[in-house]
């Protein structure tokens, strides 16, 4: 088969796993690696989805978003956002615009 007749095949799988309700993620990678491991050989479809994954765990920018996400929550649970928010409300609070809150949120 020529390499247009196998990404025309792929794609058409794709379409059609994507019709059935297959979830996209799967519906991707499946006829993705399928046309890997019949262009290559299979043992280096496996060598690069190992060193994907490792790749994608150690990357030190993602890996501060959950810590980003836990100290909000931290601050939310301390009610440390409702003190900011009320400061900033009085700072700023008596310009036109202010915080754009509702006026509920501010009297609190």
């Amino acid at each position: 088969m020529t390499g247009l007749q196998i990404g025309t095949t792929l794609f058409a799988t794709m379409l059609l796993l994507m019709s059935l309700r297959v979830p996209i993620a799967a519906s991707i990678f499946v006829p993705g690696a399928v046309g890997y491991w019949w262009v290559a050989d299979g043992n280096l479809l496996f060598n690069d989805l190992e060193g994907l994954a490792l790749a994608r765990f150690s990357v030190y920018d993602l890996s501060v978003i959950p810590l980003f996400i836990l100290t909000g929550q931290f601050a939310t649970q301390g009610a440390l956002s409702r003190a900011a928010l009320r400061f900033c409300n009085t700072l700023v609070g008596h310009y036109r615009g202010g915080m754009a809150t509702r006026q509920s949120d501010s009297a609190s």
